[in-house]
């Protein structure tokens, strides 16, 4: 019951006015896994979030930008780290950035996804991440375990749907990015 008041005052500040947020948010981490096509290898690592950028009004998220540190990019084997890194995946010293900006207002409560563009090395694609909303202190919480498909960006390497006959070195198109965003309200 005293959760439900709590989330009930927030909302209710939330809808009498509008508030903007520009918080270096370096702390937060997004986790991300990739697999080998063929077999059961499936590293994992991390990325820094640069910055998140919101408008909160009334008891929705009217614009969102997440920016990600591209050369944050993390995996405890360090020739994977260099390889991920260079021009055959992300290519981070030409491409240091990967956004997110929300195209739809998110509607704490009553949507259950983050619709917006996903620029990843100069190519742009439209994302529906699945989420679960919370109110917690002040923080809009957005948890998320999101799907994509690295070909939409230009991330071909040793794709066995771009080079068909590769057998033991192949690598699974998709990815898998996940974590919490906090956004200050």
């Amino acid at each position: 019951m005293k959760k439900a008041i709590t989330i009930l005052t927030v909302l209710i500040t939330l809808t009498s006015c509008a508030q903007e947020s520009n918080t270096n948010q370096k702390l937060q981490t997004l986790l991300w896994s990739g697999k080998a096509a063929v077999g059961t290898y499936a590293p994992e690592g991390t990325l820094a979030i640069k910055n998140i950028q919101s408008q909160v009004r009334e008891n929705s998220i009217q614009s969102l930008v997440i920016t990600v540190d591209m050369k944050s990019l993390y995996q405890e084997n360090s020739q994977l780290t260099k390889h991920l890194r260079d021009k055959d995946f992300f290519h981070v010293k030409k491409y240091p950035e990967a956004i997110f900006e929300l195209t739809e207002p998110f509607i704490i409560g009553t949507s259950t996804y983050l619709t917006g563009r996903m620029s990843i090395k100069d190519k742009k694609q439209t994302e529906k991440i699945a989420v679960v909303a919370t109110l917690e202190n002040k923080k809009i919480i957005l948890r998320f375990d999101h799907t994509m498909n690295r070909l939409d960006y230009g991330i071909t390497y040793n794709s066995p749907s771009v080079f068909e006959k590769l057998k033991e070195n192949a690598i699974a198109d998709k990815i898998v990015l996940r974590g919490t965003i906090r956004i200050e309200i």
